[in-house]
């Protein structure tokens, strides 16, 4: 232990001045005195003679199995900040802002306070140029060591650009950590990190952080933290995760790591969080699968009670147990230790693997480094990459000087790489222990903080500077909720505040928040120009005066904010696409100073907007002109805002020009009245405050109920899933993480940039002589037939192919493959592959171009499904409406992205560990491009990171893909699409164009309805023709019309072919009768909720596709809704909260659904085997993706043979055990494979049962299970089975059964921004006999909240070419943990078995998500009230775009019309 200190501190000296509150720390260890520390039992190894250490107690991260932050002696560097007294300031981190707050290396900042040029100090603490910092080390040191999980790592000159994610996802047992986004968007990589930080009190901090954008030589010193060191499934699990478990909190399970790490990072920080700060705290967490609301209720059980919104929670926190000892009695089998204890137990030290002496960990201060890596450009010329770590700033000063003309990159937390590349850095200067750019100080006039500062301590030392003094505060307090907004909490842990600003001074269109508050408030910063004549000056400039700077050599010293004036009133807004972790559409800022007595502006306002212009700039003429103006006036808000809409007009880039102009005047005034109201309470109409008042979020709550009954379920030992443990602890296995041989190769995928063009040549010459490349693939080099899909009946010209040959047909179109020994190489040769084309035409991209084309693919159209006389029907109807509405593509977003790996075998055999749905479908494919027989390939997949549907035939070209590569290098083949890759290559859900026409009575029945339906397929048909089926055979929904037409064409553009996603035809389907009927009910004055119920089927009815309807229950399910959330009463109150505000508004829906189920004719098998020892496993036809299927079978085998289900295991799927299959998909997957395994164990009960009758005869009593399985082996039986399911009931009815549900949905609606809230959520749906409640009821909220999505949040864009816009996480929005509804219930229908499905059950999946159009409608009602306030006839049909995004709801308002007024 001694060794491992001294190698860590090196040669370094005595203790010298251990000021007052160190010894104070540090009581009870022999190293509050003077001398050396005294080794031997129970003390301290010999403090190494040097430099000046202190030995204190620290709070670092738990590791395995540790529920509390530890508080660990730590070896930290003391260096006194007054030139030699050792006399430290001991003002507590809140003392009044009045008598001063310093925190850390105060005496560079405390000059600047003078103001004017700075001349340079010394490194606070630290001697200049020559001092002990700068002589720690005679020179750089080009060795990075950290520790991860408490295991040392010694990287010796590593790449400066290798993430840590790098080299977690590399190193064997790491793989926990995921990677999705490469962007710090989706935090399935988060990690904690923990280092010395002079700036905490503590002297330390642990952070989480997103792995991905952390360079491993930033790590010197510190300690990670990843998933696996916080607990397993054989040392136990650890709080966090045992209430992810107990909550089912986990689907598919690629998020989950990202999620107990980010929990776990608060509870390090705050062991007793708030509800606030729990349910805010995961901005930074993308979860597709479970709607967020189970993992929220998880991590609420740790929160404090406390009066949330008028009511007292009383929720217990979860600790796992209270008896402060490790009890293998618990779930989890691990340690249950309360999160508070600070000791360690026994079995925790065991799992911690080697430490430090007595069990603890040494954290080591910061050495300078130099890391220096060759490589190659895309020119294909070398250079030198170089990682710099100066420790003062006469290094870095040195560094600039001497390095002028380098492309550099100051790096702090290097969150810019996510969305800005880094190709061309040539020098990175690491400047995050400079002392200099840390610290913070506050006067009584204004709070001066080190430029290197993360966002979040900025965000604390706010929140510390409004607490002392809130007068003084005030401004600070408004711009805080702001400041919050500002990326996610991994992002502003480590971003400081001078990078925010430095990335928008670069690129234009990154619409900084942080820039607007601080030129909001009138902030200043403080830089030093070491290219300068005087180096060593220090000027100090408004904030906003770098966006005319060089700043490439220029070092950002500082910034300060001055505190609030008397009578100032401050305000700032932002808009985005989602409510948290989105960038700027417009972000707004204002601060007025005013007369109390007469209202006159004082002095010059400020005004600033960004996201109107390409930089954040002031209105200056509206500045000017509210000079002297009195505030009161109505006149000089009307002015101010034609002022504004003269000045500031919106440049095109960034597209929603009217929206954003109309943000400029709905800003204004919000501040006007805003101002207007605090100088002079009630002056403000009660009709606007509502609309001036910042919304807060009450905590989100949920309700589920199910039968809790075991007795009515036909399913034994009511379970949660059974990979949830593996999943909460990362040790579940994706095929991203699959272990391949060390020789295998990682392929990158050569994509087309043009959308409709013929290739006149591949060069692939440079790529193949780029470093580590095998080969460049192109069509021409497959050996079988260039083909992925299965479309029966087109001609070659319609095929998809599985690398374009001779032409493309959309922009992202595989053209090329290049094979290389590294990802990182693959990525570079990629780009040097030159693509040149011809005959470059003008692409279809959308539906509508595509029905004006009559680009149509030449297969029959789908349908008509008819029934009447349409034309007669609509001819008698007394009124008749007729339109166009439009539905958009939604992408499947999975966390896992398409991958396959491709291993050879012996003997010319293929395993394909493949991420696919559809393996059987693989197998096929694969095979057909190769050219080989199937047998010779094995498809297997043993989970899925997600899906939706985009796993189904669009893995086929990406299996094809690798396969190609493994085929013609023999070598094995990794692929795993990029996020960008995979949204640009890879199909969306299908979107859809109606035209049509409904015939309809005053009472509002409607009897007649006329539609066309076109699908915009992409380039090839793969399932567009399918969906289209499902469309027009459900696009009836609830509701009875006398006569009914459906058709349906499908529409061949120029995009990549688009696919099933959940829900498929389906959720347009019910989508549009909804329409219909709200359309129906505006022209007629109605509640929509009445014309919807007078139209609804009843038991017995006939649908146009001759589905007799004898179960029926939704008009039962209807009218429980209504009366259970009281849905009249609500209405009422709406109505009149409506009346009262005019910009605010509010709306409620409720939507029923009618969702056919077909079992028929679709092969799933099982093969059940019973081992020697009793247990069993299992392998089936179907994949894992989350839905629970393994649970669901293992409960089956355990019915079948009465025995524990302990005793069960499910084996990877794979082609060669289970042949034939067909997809996983549309929810029935699960049954269909339970009744393959019930057939199977019939079959073994047949050969077993007798057996068992003849122990029981011979020993008198019944036997056990393995008394029985040990005859039956010693007997030679064989004990496999295979049960095969080709479901086909003797009816010829088109569906096996309906589900029914109905979801009812409040939103709040800011009509002047378009902010939507979603209130509440109410879903009760109709699941039959659940084969697993707690299974299924997770997948009715995972559903429900991908509604939401899709209809608020989720906006796909394209160019004119077709090239997908959003495609990462900067544009594409998933909804979030706060995007869901703040009181969400949902109810699985009790009593309501299913004579038609499998064990009484129905599927679960996919239906719930088709209710969701109900959130849309919601708003359209809230629009509604807000058009009819602006003078619309509220009589005529509003046909408003899907998603409700922001400037899509201002649209639909009207608002527009009213900009100049």
């Amino acid at each position: 232990g001694n060794r491992n200190i001294n190698l860590l501190v090196g040669k370094l000296g005595r203790m010298e001045r251990v000021p007052a509150y160190v010894a104070q720390t540090c009581e009870g260890h022999e190293t509050g005195r003077r001398g050396e520390a005294e080794g031997g039992a129970g003390g301290l190894p010999p403090l190494p003679a040097g430099l000046p250490f202190v030995y204190v107690d620290v709070p670092i991260p738990p590791y395995a199995n540790m529920q509390s932050p530890v508080s660990a002696p730590v070896y930290i560097p003391w260096c006194p900040s007054d030139g030699g007294t050792g006399a430290v300031p001991t003002t507590p981190a809140r003392q009044a802002v009045s008598s001063q707050i310093v925190r850390s290396r105060p005496e560079g900042l405390k000059q600047q306070l003078v103001g004017g040029p700075v001349p340079p100090v010394k490194a606070a603490g630290r001697a200049a140029a020559g001092g002990p910092m700068v002589d720690r080390a005679e020179e750089y040191t080009s060795t990075v060591a950290f520790y991860v999980n408490d295991r040392e790592v010694v990287l010796e000159n590593p790449d400066p650009r290798m993430t840590l994610n790098d080299y977690l996802r590399s190193t064997p047992g790491l793989k926990g950590t995921k990677r999705m986004c490469n962007q710090g968007g989706c935090g399935v990589c988060t990690v904690l990190l923990t280092g010395i930080d002079s700036t905490s009190e503590s002297g330390v901090k642990t952070v989480s952080i997103n792995s991905c954008l952390r360079p491993v030589a930033t790590l010197d010193g510190m300690h990670v933290t990843t998933i696996e060191g916080i607990g397993s499934t054989s040392a136990g699990l650890d709080p966090v995760q045992q209430a992810m478990v107990d909550n089912s909190a986990s689907q598919c399970g690629m998020c989950t790591p990202g999620f107990a790490m980010q929990m776990k990072g608060l509870l390090v920080n705050t062991p007793q969080p708030t509800q606030e700060q729990i349910e805010s705290h995961f901005d930074g967490n993308i979860c597709r699968c479970t709607g967020y609301r189970p993992i929220l209720d998880s991590f609420q059980s740790f929160a404090v009670s406390e009066a949330v919104a008028g009511r007292v929670s009383e929720k217990p926190r979860h600790t796992g147990g209270h008896d402060g000892q490790c009890s293998s009695s618990k779930p989890s089998g691990g340690c249950q230790r309360d999160i508070e204890d600070l000791v360690l137990c026994d079995k925790m030290k065991a799992s911690l693997g080697r430490k430090t002496p007595a069990g603890r960990r040494v954290l080591r201060g910061p050495r300078k480094i130099l890391l220096r890596q060759t490589v190659t450009r895309a020119d294909g010329t070398e250079s030198v990459v170089q990682w710099a770590h100066p420790l003062t700033l006469d290094a870095l000063v040195s560094l600039i000087q001497t390095y002028p003309d380098a492309n550099k990159k100051y790096v702090v937390g290097n969150t810019s790489s996510g969305i800005y590349s880094d190709a061309d850095v040539e020098l990175y200067i690491d400047i995050r222990n400079i002392p200099d750019l840390q610290g913070s100080v506050a006067n009584g006039t204004s709070l001066l903080v080190g430029a290197a500062t993360a966002i979040t301590d900025f965000i604390q030392l706010v929140e510390s500077v409004v607490a002392a003094d809130p007068d003084k505060g005030m401004s600070f307090a408004a711009v805080l909720p702001h400041l919050r907004r500002i990326a996610s909490n991994q992002i502003r842990n480590v971003g400081s505040i001078a990078g925010n600003l430095m990335i928008t001074q670069k690129h234009d269109d990154f619409p900084s928040d942080f820039m607007l508050v601080c030129m909001t408030l009138g902030a200043t910063l403080t830089y030093q120009d070491p290219l300068a004549q005087s180096p060593s000056d220090r000027l100090t400039v408004p904030v906003e005066n770098i966006y005319g700077l060089d700043m490439s050599n220029k070092i950002i010293i500082s910034i300060q904010w001055p505190f609030r004036q008397a009578n100032e009133y401050v305000s700032t807004y932002k808009v985005a696409l989602r409510k948290q972790f989105a960038h700027a559409i417009v972000n707004a800022g204002f601060r007025v100073v005013l007369d109390p007595a007469t209202l006159t502006v004082q002095g010059t306002p400020t005004i600033v907007f960004g996201g109107i212009l390409p930089q954040t700039v002031h209105a200056t003429a509206t500045e000017q002109l509210l000079v002297g103006k009195v505030w009161g006036s109505e006149a000089m808000l009307a002015e101010a805002c034609r002022s504004l809409q003269q000045e500031l007009t919106p440049d095109e880039g960034p597209g929603r020009v009217m929206y954003r102009r109309s943000l400029m005047n709905a800003y204004m005034a919000k501040f006007y009245y805003t101002a207007l109201e605090a100088v002079q309470p009630g002056s403000v109409p009660s009709s606007l405050l509502e609309s001036i008042t910042p919304y807060v979020r009450p905590i989100s709550t949920g309700v589920s109920t199910y039968d809790e009954d075991p007795i009515d379920y036909k399913l034994p030992q009511f379970v949660p899933k059974v990979e949830l443990p593996i999943q909460v602890t990362g040790e579940a296995v994706y095929h991203i993480d699959a272990p391949v041989p060390p020789d295998t190769l990682h392929c990158s995928v050569v994509q087309s940039t043009e959308g409709k063009a013929t290739i006149a040549s591949i060069d692939i010459t440079a790529a193949e002589a780029a470093p580590g490349v095998e080969r460049v693939i192109v069509g021409t080099d497959i050996p079988g037939l260039n083909r992925c899909d299965t479309v029966l009946g087109l001609s070659e010209e319609y095929w998809e192919p599985v690398l374009a040959v001779g032409k493309v047909s959309y922009v992202g179109q595989a053209v090329a493959l290049v094979l290389a020994d590294t990802l990182k190489q693959a990525e570079f040769a990629r780009d040097l592959v030159k693509v040149t084309y011809t005959d470059i035409q003008q692409p279809i991209v959308t539906t509508e171009q595509a029905v004006d084309a009559e680009s149509f693919f030449p297969i029959p159209s789908i349908g008509p499904v008819t029934k009447g006389d349409v034309d007669l029907g609509l001819s008698n109807a007394t009124n008749v409406l007729s339109g166009r509405v439009e539905v958009p593509a939604q992408a499947h977003f999975p966390m896992e992205t398409q991958t396959t790996i491709a291993i050879p075998e012996d003997d010319g055999d293929l395993t394909l560990h493949c991420s696919t749905q559809f393996t059987s479908m693989a197998q096929y494919l694969v095979a057909k491009i190769l050219g080989i027989n199937q047998n010779k390939i094995n498809v297997k997949c043993k989970r899925i990171g997600g899906s939706y549907g985009c796993k189904i035939t669009r893995t086929n070209q990406i299996a094809g893909l690798a396969s190609l590569g493994t085929f013609l290098s023999g070598r094995a083949c990794s692929l795993q699409l990029s996020l960008q890759t995979n949204m640009e290559m890879i199909g969306k859900r299908h979107p859809y164009l109606a035209d049509y026409s409904v015939g309809f009575d005053d009472d509002g029945r409607v009897h007649t309805l006329k539609a066309v339906f076109y699908a915009n397929g992409g380039f090839t048909v793969d399932g567009t023709d399918g969906t289209t089926t499902s469309l027009v055979m459900a696009v009836d929904n609830a509701y009875n019309f006398d006569n009914f037409y459906a058709e349906g064409i499908c529409c061949q553009t120029n995009l990549a072919c688009n696919t099933y996603m959940r829900a498929p035809g389906f959720f347009p389907a019910v989508f549009f009768a909804e329409q219909v009927m709200e359309n129906v009910a505006q022209v007629l004055g109605m509640t929509p909720e009445d014309v919807k119920r007078r139209n609804f089927y009843r038991r017995g009815d006939v649908t146009p596709y001759d589905q007799t309807l004898s179960y029926w229950s939704l008009t039962e399910i209807w009218e429980k809704m209504r009366v259970e959330c009281q849905f009249d009463k609500r209405l009422g109150e709406i109505t009149a909260f409506n009346s009262r505000n005019r910009y605010v508004k509010r709306g409620i829906s409720m939507v029923p659904m009618k969702y056919g189920v077909l079992l028929k004719g679709l092969p799933f098998g099982a093969l059940v085997s019973i081992l020697a020892d009793g247990t069993i496993v299992v392998s089936h036809g179907g994949t894992e993706v989350g839905q629970g299927i393994n649970t669901k079978v293992i409960q089956a085998v355990a019915r079948g043979f009465n025995i524990d289900i302990s005793l069960v295991r499910v084996a990877c799927h794979q082609t060669l055990t289970t042949p034939n299959q067909t997809a996983t998909g549309g929810s029935i997957t699960s049954e269909l494979c339970v009744q393959a395994v019930l057939t199977a164990c019939k079959k073994l009960r047949m050969r077993i049962d007798p057996f068992k009758a003849v122990l029981h005869a011979t020993n008198g009593r019944d036997p056990t299970w393995k008394e029985v399985v040990h005859l039956c082996v010693t007997s030679g039986v064989d004990m496999s089975a295979t049960g095969h399911e080709f479901y086909a009931p003797s009816d010829k009815q088109p569906y096996t059964y309906n589900s029914y549900g109905v979801t009812c949905v409040e939103v709040r609606v800011d009509t002047l921004t378009g902010e939507t809230e979603v209130l509440r959520t109410d879903v009760r749906f109709d699941c039959g006999t659940s084969l697993n409640p707690l299974v299924d009821m997770g997948q009715v909220q995972g559903s429900v909240a991908q509604g939401i999505g899709y209809y608020l949040t989720e906006l796909l864009t394209f160019d004119d070419k077709g090239k997908v816009l959003s495609n990462d996480t900067w544009e594409y929005k998933p909804p979030l943990a706060l995007d869901i509804a703040v009181d969400f219930r949902c109810h699985l229908e009790k009593n309501a078995p299913n004579e038609r499905g499998i064990l009484s059950s129905k599927a679960s999946g996919e239906p719930p998500m088709c209710m969701m159009s109900a959130v849309f409608w919601a708003v359209q009602h809230a629009i509604l009230s807000a058009r009819k306030d602006n003078g619309f006839d509220p009589t005529q049909p509003l046909m408003m775009d899907v998603p409700a995004t922001v400037d899509n709801i201002v649209a639909a308002c009207g608002n527009y019309a009213s900009l100049q007024q």
